[in-house]
């Protein structure tokens, strides 16, 4: 069945957001990306992307009144639309701005990334996938810059004076000066500190599950024959999913903040080799590979339910999530 690469594009995608409070008054579209970075792109990263696997158990067997999850409800939030969460998000913020005297137009970002359906624990590439979009790390940083060209609100911000752009930013993310303060801002007025707390708990549980995956012995002998079947590639990595994050994430920052075509498409080329050598050196362990994580993934639904529950409770508000 069609496997996550996108565990690693989605695990990168966390890093190539742009620091809120960098460029500053400066640049009006660095600017504003920046700092409406923050919120934003966190939250629908995180949630999109963060981490999508492939049903592989189920857990939660209805008799306490629970519903029945699988592992494909803990990668897909429990079939929460959750674009709808962030837009209704953006709308109070949008109010909250109004009400301060400034214009501000809601706005989510479209999906991060088309990638197959969620996949095992294991992650297991789809060849189909690999040959079109590799790691799709390349998706992820092009849908980037095209949520940067297509937000409204820089184009509002670049009419303001330096003045005018300072009192706009401060009415839109407070007095904090620094990125751990509490949000005091319109765009922390619509969040809901449980779905927060939800989104946040199900993503580190997903972590949890990997790390446990890869501290097993026999996933550990696996990725040694891995590796040096990749190094045969002439590609030195000592795992998937670290190494290769490691690797790949400094030149998605680069090429994410410079808008550097030339710089991308290196980065595809590079990309794509890795991830066509990924494909092959994994394949004669993908069936160990589906067993060993097998014995996580039901761990993983049962500790996600209360999560679970409070997704799946959303989607009458806020709808199911839609087909790619």
């Amino acid at each position: 069945m069609a496997a996550a690469m996108s565990v690693l594009s989605g695990l990168v995608a966390r890093a190539v957001t742009v620091d809120r409070r960098k460029g500053r008054n400066s640049n009006c579209r660095v600017a504003f990306v920046g700092e409406k970075g923050r919120l934003q792109m966190r939250l629908f990263i995180v949630v999109v992307a963060i981490v999508l696997f492939l049903t592989g158990c189920s857990g939660g067997d209805g008799t306490d009144g629970s519903q029945t999850f699988s592992y494909d409800d803990v990668a897909l939030f429990a079939g929460l639309d959750t674009r709808a969460v962030v837009m209704a998000q953006e709308e109070q913020t949008a109010a909250c701005m109004a009400a301060q005297g400034f214009e501000y137009i809601p706005y989510v970002p479209r999906n991060a990334a088309t990638y197959p359906d969620p996949g095992t624990l294991a992650m297991i590439p789809d060849a189909e996938y690999v040959a079109d979009h590799g790691f799709g790390l390349t998706e992820q940083v092009r849908l980037r810059w095209a949520a940067e060209e297509d937000d409204p609100n820089p184009a509002i911000v670049a009419e303001m004076t330096g003045d005018q752009r300072t009192e706009y930013f401060r009415a839109l993310f407070g007095a904090s000066t620094t990125t751990d303060s509490i949000p005091d801002g319109c765009d922390s007025t619509g969040y809901d500190p449980d779905y927060i707390d939800a989104v946040r708990g199900v993503s580190r549980l997903q972590l949890e599950a990997v790390q446990r995956l890869e501290a097993d012995t026999r996933y550990s002998e696996i990725m040694d024959e891995w590796s040096h079947c990749m190094a045969a590639e002439g590609f030195h990595f000592e795992n998937r999913r670290s190494a290769i994050l490691d690797h790949f994430g400094p030149k998605m920052d680069s090429a994410t903040l410079s808008h550097d075509e030339a710089a991308l498409e290196e980065l595809s080329r590079e990309e794509m080799l890795v991830a066509q050598a990924d494909l092959g050196c994994i394949a004669p362990h993908d069936s160990a590979l589906v067993e060993i994580a097998a014995d996580y993934e039901g761990q993983l639904v049962g500790d996600a339910q209360t999560y679970l529950n409070y997704f799946a409770s959303m989607v009458e508000t806020y709808g199911s999530r839609p087909d790619p």
